[in-house]
């Protein structure tokens, strides 16, 4: 998979190697959590490579976050025709 430009708000590879270092984890110990070699996960941070949805929800549980917060997503609620925010039911974890 080759990356494509995302913009400024998705710095996949940037949010989980601060989440990482912040709680004093290795690579090697990410990438046996989530069940990936340390030189693919090596790539997910320098942003050479973008984790597929179930390793972005693995790791997501792992650093007990949500996918939003992993990916840079600053997520507004929608609004209806009139303003009002329009109720979006809770997601489960990602499993």
């Amino acid at each position: 998979m080759t990356k494509e430009k995302t913009g400024d708000s998705m710095q996949v590879g940037l949010n989980i190697k601060i989440k990482r270092i912040g709680r004093g984890y290795t690579q090697e110990e990410i990438a046996d959590a989530i069940g990936v070699a340390r030189s693919t996960y090596t790539r997910y941070e320098s942003d050479k490579r973008l984790p597929d949805i179930y390793k972005l929800c693995a790791l997501a549980d792992y650093f007990d976050v949500s996918l939003d917060d992993l990916v840079g997503r600053d997520w507004k609620p929608k609004k209806d025709h009139k303003g009002r925010n329009i109720a979006i039911k809770p997601q489960p974890k990602c499993i």
